[in-house]
């Protein structure tokens, strides 16, 4: 009868920490966010440098908007947010992000007398934009990597 009692609650266990770990992932799955934000972030990054580069600044600020409206949006869509935050991840993406904002307005701004005004600013915004969504999908590998060592 013991060893019964036992392996009835041990098969009980098993199950609630089964139920529980896919909980876990369910959460992480919905925390993930989609690629269309990352595509669309990377749109709206490159959008700043390309009006940057084209002395457009006075239109940036309507760009920073966009960008906050869609982080809110994409947050309270979710209405998770991942516990285990990949602060090497950010730091990496801000020693890589932030200077190349920079380099590619420079760049734009030197490459205005070969390929033109617009041709340049549309290029180099179009690099960064291409960067960046490369980035967002490293950390969608990243969250699903998480996802994997957790047992999905």
């Amino acid at each position: 009868m013991t060893n019964e009692k036992r392996s009835a609650a041990s098969s009980e266990a098993h199950k609630a920490l089964d139920t529980i770990q896919q909980m876990k992932r369910a959460a992480m799955r919905r925390a993930t966010p989609s690629r269309w934000f990352g595509a669309l972030i990377a749109l709206l990054a490159g959008s700043l440098v390309s009006l940057s580069a084209a002395d457009l600044r006075q239109y940036t600020v309507f760009i920073i908007l966009l960008m906050v409206l869609v982080i809110s949006y994409q947050r309270q869509k979710t209405g998770v947010s991942a516990k285990t935050f990949p602060v090497k991840t950010m730091v990496l993406g801000l020693i890589i992000l932030v200077p190349l904002f920079f380099l590619m307005i420079i760049a734009a701004q030197l490459l205005q007398e070969s390929l033109g005004h617009v041709s340049a600013s549309l290029l180099c915004g179009g690099i960064f934009s291409v960067i960046v969504y490369l980035l967002s999908l490293f950390e969608r590998r990243w969250y699903d990597k998480i996802n994997v060592e957790k047992g999905q």
